[in-house]
């Protein structure tokens, strides 16, 4: 399948590359940075530009992989075709396509993405959606010599699978940051949390997280609570945030007998 990469980030700098190993022809890389877009088309060797009259609309379909505020932009400026158009987010509606386009869809991988960290894309599942079935199908091919962890998924389901991946994705590592933090105010590495971290993860792959729940909260140890209430005084942020996750935890374990 003929294919243009519309952005240059985080998620193009992996779907890219596995779309091609699978052996899809990646027709060209378009996006506003110069460098990002020269780096990645470079990387795939093919060509690229910078400006939507450049874009290739012999292409069979053309994935929009950019921030969600600039999705709706992205699909103003792309002339219509033949071609099927996607975005990849989890939070924006495919009706941001329907005025212009008769074939589109979503293509979301539900991933966290860096470039520099290699990710496992047989591992990632994704979610598709299509404005018609022969959208849906295109869709579905593209993406199944990726990934066999495809789930057809309706849009309401989508946006819930999306906040509940910021949850455990974004927060968790929100929270890593606010934990590395802490540490380096006292000058400790943060090395000494990673087998914490990485059993905790393990854990949840064979129990349930409510079941995997530990810590002072969840067993009712309010004198530990408050005292890192206390030990955290003059971090009034981290105070908030420590003493709203201890309620929320209360709350969803139940009370403690």
């Amino acid at each position: 399948m003929k294919v243009v990469l519309a952005g240059a980030g985080n998620v193009a700098n992996h779907l890219g590359p596995a779309l091609q190993k699978s052996g899809h022809d990646i027709l060209q890389v378009i996006g506003r940075s110069e460098s990002l877009v020269k780096s990645l088309a470079k990387k795939l060797r093919t060509s690229h530009g910078c400006t939507f009259n450049d874009i290739r609309t012999d292409a069979d379909a053309i994935i929009l992989m950019v921030r969600d505020d600039s999705v709706k932009e992205y699909a103003r400026l792309i002339p219509s075709g033949e071609f099927t158009i996607m975005h990849t987010s989890g939070a924006v509606s495919a009706g941001v396509f329907e005025n212009k386009f008769a074939n589109y869809g979503v293509l979301y991988p539900v991933q966290t993405f860096s470039k520099t960290e290699k990710v496992k894309m047989n591992d990632v599942p994704f979610c598709i959606e299509g404005s018609n079935k022969t959208s849906l199908n295109k869709i579905r091919k593209l993406i199944s010599p990726v990934s066999e962890k495809i789930y057809q998924i309706n849009e309401d389901d989508r946006k819930f699978i999306h906040i509940s991946a910021v949850f455990a994705s974004n927060f968790s590592n929100h929270m890593y940051t606010i934990a590395d933090t802490l540490l380096k105010s006292r000058k400790i590495n943060f090395e000494i949390l990673k087998p914490l971290i990485s059993q905790t993860a393990e854990k949840i792959k064979h129990i349930s997280p409510k079941k995997a729940q530990t810590g002072p909260a969840s067993r009712g140890d309010s004198g530990t609570v408050s005292n890192h209430l206390k030990w955290l005084k003059g971090q009034d942020e981290f105070r908030e945030i420590y003493a709203l996750l201890s309620k929320s935890i209360q709350n969803l374990n139940g009370p403690v007998l």
